[in-house]
């Protein structure tokens, strides 16, 4: 007979850290190349003490996303903050994009301060979303330039849309691949006519091979995002760039921190102000009251997908 209360953990396929990544200027003064220089660490540890003094950076994006359709847009530009639900191990084309130092965050935090997943829909002037978008905007605001739209007189409801909006997000097909040119000495026309028969294990293997389409953007991050609302807690108004901070208490919301390489790695172990705030930060954050946390777990970039 069974005592007490059951402490296995349901089945989930889901991952359980949602990732925020950046960096990523830093690694194009690097010219992309795996190990930083020097002087680069620290500026890789500058951004994570700032990071864990202030919080993450709430901003409005330099070009904002657009939806678009018959020659109407609308511009996504309010304070966003963005996470991708992929494993680390799955993680190396998004760092390639949005840099090399990743923070994981259980998903509780971030659904506390009125994140979500993303939504996907279609990207097409035919489909039923775009249309609904601009009605409803159409309905309760002004488009002006650049895909700017200003409040009608319910002013309120057009805020909350605007808002909303924010987590949806186009699906596009990904371009293919340039094809070669063909080579200068090509053999006689004739010769290329005739076609060689298949072996039959081949054209088995075909009639049966899944036809999944060219890949498509953007899904395949499992994107989830912050965005600045009023009504939202935890935000914490910033100079201007960014908008706003997201603080957040290392152990108890902060889990993992990812670095582009085993130098920083070695660099932040070996100071104290880091692994004091990262391995015992309840003597840091009065938040915590003394409450004892888990350590945040420190990888190396060359280490994902090694384990």
């Amino acid at each position: 007979m069974r005592t007490g209360k059951e402490t296995k953990p349901a089945g989930n396929i889901h991952r359980q850290q949602l990732f925020y990544w950046m960096g990523r200027s830093i690694d194009d003064r690097n010219g992309r190349r795996k190990l930083l220089r020097d002087g680069l660490v620290d500026e890789v540890l500058a951004q994570v003490r700032g990071s864990l003094e202030q919080g993450l950076w709430v901003k409005s994006p330099r070009y904002p996303e657009r939806f678009e359709l018959r020659g109407r847009a609308f511009a996504l530009d309010l304070p966003i903050a963005c996470f991708t639900e992929w494993s680390l191990g799955e993680s190396l084309p998004h760092t390639a994009e949005y840099g090399r130092i990743g923070l994981g965050f259980p998903k509780r935090w971030v659904i506390e301060r009125g994140g979500q997943s993303v939504t996907y829909f279609r990207h097409h002037a035919k489909g039923s979303f775009l249309a609904a978008v601009f009605k409803l905007l159409a309905a309760h605001g002004a488009e002006g330039e650049a895909g700017v739209w200003t409040p009608g007189p319910a002013a309120t409801a057009f805020e909350e849309l605007r808002y909303l909006l924010h987590f949806a997000k186009m699906i596009r097909l990904k371009s293919p691949k340039p094809t070669r040119p063909a080579p200068k000495h090509r053999a006689p026309a004739a010769a290329r006519l005739v076609k060689r028969p298949r072996p039959p294990a081949a054209v088995e293997a075909q009639m049966f091979k899944r036809k999944f389409g060219m890949p498509l953007q953007f899904v395949e991050e499992r994107e989830w995002r912050i965005v600045h609302h009023p009504g939202a807690k935890g935000f914490v108004p910033g100079p201007g760039v960014p908008d706003y901070y997201l603080p957040y208490l290392p152990g108890e919301e902060l889990f993992t921190l990812v670095l582009p390489d085993n130098k920083v790695v070695s660099r932040l172990l070996q100071n104290d102000w880091f692994t004091e705030r990262l391995f015992t930060p309840w003597k840091h954050y009065p938040a915590l009251q003394g409450r004892p946390v888990p350590p945040v777990t420190i990888l190396s970039h060359s280490d994902i997908g090694t384990f």
